[in-house]
């Protein structure tokens, strides 16, 4: 969220974190003081950010400015304007904004709608799904249960929810440039994984949620690394 009040951070960054908690999301939540903040964030991060909250009485720039700026640079998800002015409301239509919310006391039971609201509606949009197709047997599965991909003689194992697998025939090549823009990473010729369903990792190899460990690419190594450790920092 980005404010320029530090009480008003706070306060929204609790009752975001125990709806969070009470209703069963998984969330994140990083805050920024300023427009200019949040822009450099957004600069690597435009794809991951689920929702925005905007106050809109900024100094400098203000929410109508940063969120107008945010769409211009393809920023896709929902943005959520804070407001202590319901007047302003209206300008937020031309940014897409997904609502309006006019900051009050915490007792106010319309944030708790709005939020769950909203939590629905990402999860609607985000959840995608792939066909598979296998011998005499196709499998339709959501990409954000996919742990990840393997490879043994053109035979491609998809590894996914708990503990299930289907195997079909395709090269890991096909696969990694469907997977790619879901955030899938090769970490080596074998092995296509969801960085979300790693467990652990070393200079060597990575563990996954299952308890697979899956061998580095030497070559690189350091890179794979250097990429986890940013999604993770990121989330």
């Amino acid at each position: 969220m980005c404010d320029d009040e530090p009480q008003a951070i706070k306060e929204y960054e609790d009752r975001i974190r125990k709806l969070g908690e009470k209703h069963g999301f998984e969330l994140s939540v990083r805050s920024f003081q300023n427009a200019d903040q949040l822009f450099f964030y957004m600069e690597d991060s435009k794809n991951i950010v689920d929702i925005i909250f905007l106050d809109i009485n900024m100094p400098g720039i203000d929410g109508i400015q940063a969120a107008a700026k945010l769409r211009k640079d393809g920023y896709g998800g929902e943005i959520v304007f804070l407001t202590k002015q319901s007047d302003k409301a209206i300008k937020g239509y031309d940014v897409r904004a997904y609502h309006f919310i006019v900051k009050s006391d915490e007792s106010d039971p319309s944030f708790e709608r709005i939020f769950i609201s909203l939590a629905d509606h990402i999860q609607n949009k985000t959840t995608e799904y792939i066909t598979f197709q296998g011998v005499g047997e196709s499998r339709n599965i959501a990409i954000r249960d996919i742990a990840y991909f393997s490879v043994f003689r053109r035979i491609i194992t998809v590894h996914y929810g708990n503990n299930e697998s289907f195997e079909f025939y395709s090269s890991m090549e096909k696969v990694e440039s469907v997977m790619l823009e879901y955030g899938f990473l090769r970490v080596q010729r074998s092995y296509l994984v969801n960085t979300d369903y790693i467990r652990d990792f070393t200079a060597e190899s990575v563990t996954m949620n299952d308890g697979a460990v899956i061998t580095l690419s030497r070559k690189n190594s350091r890179q794979i690394r250097e990429i986890i450790n940013k999604k993770r920092l990121s989330k």
